[in-house]
């Protein structure tokens, strides 16, 4: 499906959507259709469809310092590709939202044919969202860890 075809259908699906609950579930649907300029935009978008999360929660959760993965999370610091994979693994983002998360981070995104990125997206993809057994399955297999 080309661009233009893909907003029609956008389109046309907005015609169903109420007032009431719709937007909150359509945006849920498309949350990775917005085109987000940034990576704290982006974290603060997701943040907004998890109300159940917290900033604090999740740096606690990422294992990072906690300066350190504020000034990430708010832009005033790039974070690496690894430390923000711990920011989106502590916030519970699925593989497809780390993705576009690293994207706008200006990182690579996690390659399946490299040993450690291919562990990374296991974990995730089953669900793992806690930095201290991802550390535990990367050492086992002679991996480095997330720091």
């Amino acid at each position: 499906m080309n661009q233009e075809e893909r907003t029609t259908s956008l389109l046309e699906e907005l015609k169903a959507v109420d007032m009431k609950h719709g937007f909150t579930i359509y945006h849920a649907n498309h949350v990775n259709d917005v085109h987000h300029k940034n990576f704290p935009d982006f974290f603060c978008a997701y943040l907004n469809q998890h109300p159940d999360l917290t900033v604090k929660e999740i740096i606690h959760n990422s294992e990072l310092d906690e300066n350190y993965a504020r000034q990430v999370i708010n832009g005033t610091r790039h974070g690496s590709k690894y430390k923000i994979i711990a920011i989106c693994i502590a916030a519970h983002m699925k593989i497809k939202e780390v993705q576009r998360a690293l994207k706008l981070s200006g990182n690579t995104p996690l390659y399946p044919k490299t040993d450690r990125d291919a562990a990374i997206i296991i974990c995730i993809n089953n669900e793992c969202y806690n930095i201290v057994r991802i550390n535990e399955f990367l050492n086992e297999r002679g991996l480095e860890i997330l720091k």
